[in-house]
């Protein structure tokens, strides 16, 4: 009888450290540090896409859907890239060059 609670204490502590042990196993694995990093790359693209048309429409007003199509296919250094070079733009006609559209 003396023998139940040490099994039940030994049951217990397992199925505390059980899962913690498979969650750092998981953390250090190969293909978990992969979604990671996607995860974060991914984050990181949507951030830019959003500093950079906050900054569009702030200086030419609402950009047009073909132009927020094209800046959310770009890139994240391509974005990075935009980001910098639209410092320079004075009209949207800068902005349809950068993104490699023909003048009219």
């Amino acid at each position: 009888m003396s023998e139940l609670p040490i099994i039940q204490k030994t049951y217990d502590l397992i199925k505390w450290y059980v899962p913690i042990l498979r969650a750092d196993i998981m953390r250090n694995s190969v293909i978990y540090q992969e979604i990671l990093q996607e995860g974060k790359e991914e984050g990181k693209k949507e951030e830019a896409i959003l500093f950079i048309t906050r900054l569009l429409t702030w200086r030419f007003g609402e950009i047009d859907s073909t132009f927020q199509e094209r800046i959310r296919s770009l890139s994240l250094e391509k974005l990075e890239n935009l980001g910098v070079e639209l410092l320079d733009f004075s009209e949207v006609a800068d902005l349809e060059a950068w993104l490699g559209y023909p003048r009219a």
